[in-house]
């Protein structure tokens, strides 16, 4: 999977814009569509600011992480 901008970023933004996606696509447990999604979203509303629009998604959206096995009786 990969996230990739259309075009330069500013750096500050970019480290920003990554935080919020990891704490929407980790924390939140939404998958990688829904997680750009809400992130694209979130700078918008919170901040007026639409550079998370330059971002694309080349990957199935449907994406997300999973949880480990536990493994029983291992030493």
């Amino acid at each position: 999977m990969v996230i990739a901008t259309a075009c330069p970023v500013p750096d500050r933004f970019a480290a920003a814009f990554a935080q919020q996606f990891y704490t929407f696509f980790i924390d939140k447990q939404m998958t990688i569509g829904e997680a750009l999604q809400a992130t694209r979203r979130y700078f918008i509303e919170e901040y007026n600011n639409p550079l998370g629009l330059a971002y694309g998604l080349y990957s199935p959206p449907y994406y997300r992480l999973t949880q480990p096995l536990a493994t029983v009786g291992v030493a």
